[in-house]
């Protein structure tokens, strides 16, 4: 088992989980709680030691879901996935603890979300601080190798999927690289110009990386649907046939029946049926003598008779 299979194993991930689950549900109670009971205004300043109680919560609960997302997302795709998918899995798990790390100093006040500006009489700030684009970068790195991994764990079970997923990966690197230029490009000169074109360079790239992601799921999808359709009617025909055969076979049964009842009809009968019946005994046994047999005598003769006596 490699180090990476170690780090996703099942006892492992089921206990990660399980903990940013928990601690996600207290959190959400807690900041319920400070809502019912804070009166302090929750809107956002430039440093993070002027956010209100109510709003630090609120951060610190999405900065949770997040972890729990990339973990579960994460873990999944380095189970289900091949190599490659693992490693992009465990990059992005990685930058979203790192991201995690540095939104919670951000969010208490630990490093400034802003740099102050130059100019001593100004009461404005200056662009964002390095600790704020570091984080930016990471959380960026890491929602682009979780979504890439989910990618790559596609099944290729049809023809156009390979291409459909060449093209996503493409597309999700490409906009990782125009929102990183995007973060750490200045904002003066020709540089605004750039990072003005990048915005939407970025936004056609993750167009372009929705469409080709959706073709590749529903080509999958479909493809695999198709598989289990043909593998059930596999039985469903053979007893369809079975039964069709079972029905042949009462039918034949059926007509050679009728058929020997036909014939049965068409028989003579073994007997007249002007003839008186006879009886017969078991182990009776009829002698023919060969005589005739004697006629009675009529009765006229014998009154003659009679008559002469």
């Amino acid at each position: 088992m490699s180090i990476i299979e170690n780090i996703f194993s099942s006892k492992i991930r089921t206990m990660v989980i399980r903990v940013l689950l928990f601690t996600l549900v207290i959190e959400a109670l807690i900041w319920g709680i400070v809502i019912m009971v804070d009166d302090s205004s929750s809107s956002l300043s430039y440093y993070s030691s002027s956010l209100s109680l109510t709003t630090k919560l609120q951060l610190i609960f999405w900065v949770i879901a997040g972890l729990l997302t990339s973990a579960l997302f994460g873990s999944w795709s380095a189970v289900k996935g091949d190599q490659l998918a693992k490693v992009l899995a465990l990059v992005g798990i990685c930058f979203s603890v790192i991201a995690a790390i540095l939104q919670f100093l951000l969010i208490f006040g630990v490093v400034p979300m802003y740099e102050a500006s130059s100019d001593l009489y100004s009461l404005s700030f200056g662009g964002p601080s390095m600790v704020l684009k570091i984080m930016t970068t990471c959380f960026v790195t890491a929602a682009t190798a979780i979504v890439l991994s989910l990618v790559v764990c596609i099944d290729e079970n049809g023809d156009m999927i390979m291409p459909s997923k060449v093209v996503a990966i493409v597309c999700g690197l490409s906009f990782w690289v125009c929102m990183i230029f995007v973060i750490f490009a200045g904002t003066s000169g020709d540089v605004a110009m750039l990072v003005i074109k990048a915005l939407p360079l970025a936004g056609m790239m993750m167009s372009c990386f929705a469409i080709s992601t959706g073709v590749a799921v529903v080509l999958s999808w479909s493809n695999r649907r198709d598989k289990i359709d043909k593998l059930l009617a596999g039985p469903v025909k053979e007893a369809s046939e079975t039964y069709q055969k079972v029905l042949d076979i009462q039918d034949e049964e059926r007509a050679r029946l009728a058929k020997e009842k036909a014939k049965l009809d068409a028989m003579p009968p073994l007997q007249s049926e002007d003839m008186a019946p006879t009886v017969s005994h078991d182990g009776e046994v009829k002698v023919d003598s060969g005589m005739p047999e004697a006629q009675p005598e009529n009765q006229s003769d014998s009154g003659s008779n009679t008559e002469v006596l």
